[in-house]
């Protein structure tokens, strides 16, 4: 009689053989992107209109199971002279150590917070700029390890050396996953070098730590969702920097004053014609004292030009005159045609009155092409304060913009 264990054991020795074999590693895969940038612009109170282009590539390549090699190039052709760090955006190596754990080496955006308009966590890396939203924003050099034991938890520790202008950074983050709640918390450490004393006609610097704690957090629904994010940074005090005229002097050295900055915002996506989806946009941003006063003693004084011998801060550059409350407002995604969808915006200072709008009209020749123009209008609420910080740093009032982009 036939044992009739053969035939499973037969599955059994099959199952073993194939398990016993190497999988074979997927073939490399890379691809490429191109982008050219044109953004004209007048400028206020009659000045010229000026005109910048920006030719941008990217390169993502993959390898074997866990190596992926990502770099961005970007130059403007705006008369400046065009230099290694200012081109190269990004350059980082990421590799997938184990199932649970990935270490990333070089040039990187930190994918941390959850705002989509005004970053509040700001020590780490340049924030996204709602007055530019289509620059290419600088990445910050380094080390991360990621670690994802499970589905609902992760950590990561970021070491950021110190260069030339850049100040050492170490910063850690964990997540948690909670019944569709995305939850974040974390702490920066930064040492950066101060001016301590002047000798011989000479600064001399000396090494002063500042930390920082941050949060965030996000839930999202079926038709919409509510998310927020919040830093408290220790600054550096009013009167960190002295100034007799000609040249910065030291102060006191004060100690740190903890700075908060947040924003909380809504979304909510409407089902629209021709299978769109519509997304209504809106975010709050509280600035803190409206500007790090020491930071704002700085620019101050590079912008006093005028009087050089009995300095005066200009309007907007001193402490409190900054915005301290930002909003926004924005529905993107409005088709017009299958291939052709509007998007209209408006964000300003709810404190000193500007405002600035945005109309922009995005077009997917195929798949691989795209195409985007964008006009933004800066104008001010009739009574106003115009002499803000807001109108300072707000170089232009008309600005039109083309982006032309390819996936290869």
């Amino acid at each position: 009689m036939a044992d009739r264990r053969l035939p499973f054991l037969a599955l059994l020795g099959i199952f073993a053989r194939v398990s016993a074999q190497e999988v074979p590693e997927p073939p490399p895969q890379t691809a490429l992107s191109a982008s050219y940038a044109f953004t004209g612009q007048d400028g206020k109170d009659n000045a010229d209109w000026s005109a910048v282009q920006t030719a941008t590539v990217a390169l993502t390549g993959r390898w074997g199971q866990g190596l992926k090699l990502e770099g961005r190039l970007t130059a403007p052709f705006d008369g400046s002279p065009l230099t290694g760090d200012g081109l190269l955006k990004l350059l980082t190596l990421t590799w997938d150590v184990t199932p649970w754990s990935v270490v990333t080496f070089g040039k990187q955006r930190l994918q941390w917070g959850t705002a989509r308009v005004f970053s509040a966590i700001d020590s780490l890396q340049p924030s996204y700029d709602p007055v530019h939203p289509d620059a290419v924003l600088d990445g910050v050099t380094g080390v991360r390890l990621d670690v994802i034991p499970n589905e609902w938890l992760s950590a990561s520790v970021l070491a950021l050396p110190a260069s030339l202008i850049v100040d050492s950074k170490v910063a850690t983050r964990i997540d948690i996953l909670w019944d569709d709640t995305d939850l974040s918390v974390g702490a920066i450490r930064s040492v950066d070098k101060a001016l301590a004393q002047w000798s011989g006609g000479a600064p001399i610097l000396e090494k002063r730590s500042r930390g920082a704690f941050f949060a965030d957090a996000s839930r999202f629904f079926d038709r919409f969702g509510v998310y927020g994010e919040v830093e408290v940074k220790s600054s550096r005090g009013q009167d960190w920097f002295g100034y007799d005229g000609t040249k910065a002097v030291p102060g006191p050295s004060p100690e740190p004053v903890w700075t908060p900055k947040a924003t909380v915002g809504l979304q909510i996506d409407f089902p629209a014609w021709l299978k769109g989806t519509i997304t209504w946009l809106n975010e709050y941003h509280y600035n803190g004292s409206g500007f790090d006063s020491g930071e704002a003693s700085t620019f101050a004084q590079a912008w006093n030009h005028r009087n050089p011998t009995n300095f005066t801060p200009p309007p907007g550059l001193t402490v409190g005159n900054f915005s301290q409350h930002y909003g926004y407002t924005g529905l993107s995604g409005i088709p017009v045609t299958e291939k052709l969808a509007l998007g209209v915006s408006a964000l300003g200072g709810l404190d000193t009155g500007f405002v600035l709008g945005r109309i922009t009209a995005h077009y997917s020749i195929d798949q691989r092409l795209e195409v985007s123009l964008a006009y933004s209008r800066f104008d001010q609420i009739p009574g106003a304060n115009p002499t803000t910080g807001d109108l300072i740093f707000l170089s232009m009032r008309d600005q039109i913009s083309l982006t032309v982009t390819g996936t290869y």
